[in-house]
């Protein structure tokens, strides 16, 4: 997801497919849920998840959500990015719970934190060399534009001379709140891990985390 941004955008301008790539994550979400829904359905375990009551939280919040698009009507476009905005994020929660019943719960976890890590590596790395050797319009070269949607450099009040650093995702704020979930990773596998190596992993990447939301400016982070 961190570097959702910039992939789409760089694939999408460089293909002509730019409203393509930008949707490209929601597909592979919806297809990846469903073939994950259709094999779990079949499994002894799915009629307990459906009786939790958090489940059934989730289902009453998207109901809302839904009902409240029909009754309120707005503009269309604004309702299919609102009604998807509101729900994709549970759609993750309920992927992941059938994934950890259906895979070891401890080895999806620990696959899964070896991704994000070594994928916030590229993003924090980027993010200092952002700030401290690319030029102002690098972002420019891979389709980075007002017109295509994504600003490829942000200033404090307009001064070229404060930068905010952004990394690969849409804007300083978004990067600010990425690097608090780095940061948070690190400090716990730096504090439960007893392995030499790991806690020196865990404590530069967190340094670059924190450094990566100073340079970030983004007050709401902070």
């Amino acid at each position: 997801m961190p570097l959702h941004i910039f992939l789409s955008t760089w694939l999408g301008t460089s293909f002509g497919i730019l409203n393509f790539t930008k949707v490209a994550k929601d597909i592979v979400l919806v297809i990846g849920f469903s073939g994950v829904l259709i094999v779990s359905i079949r499994q002894k375990w799915f009629s307990g998840l459906l009786k939790d009551k958090l489940v059934w939280i989730i289902f009453l919040y998207v109901l809302l959500t839904l009902l409240l698009a029909l009754i309120k009507p707005t503009d269309p476009g604004a309702e299919v990015l609102g009604v998807v905005y509101n729900t994709r994020f549970f759609m993750f929660f309920l992927y992941g719970v059938m994934l950890a019943h259906l895979y070891d719960s401890k080895w999806v976890i620990r696959r899964s934190l070896k991704v994000v890590l070594a994928v916030a590596v590229i993003v924090m790395t980027f993010g200092i060399l952002q700030y401290t050797l690319l030029p102002n319009n690098a972002l420019t070269h891979v389709g980075y534009s007002r017109e295509n949607g994504v600003l490829p450099v942000f200033f404090i009040d307009n001064k070229p001379d404060l930068e905010r650093v952004m990394s690969t995702l849409r804007d300083p704020n978004s990067f600010g709140s990425y690097t608090i979930i780095i940061a948070t990773i690190c400090l716990a596998g730096y504090l439960k891990t007893k392995k030499k190596n790991l806690k020196q992993f865990f404590a530069g990447l967190f340094i670059l985390s924190i450094l990566g939301l100073w340079l970030s400016f983004s007050r709401s982070a902070l």
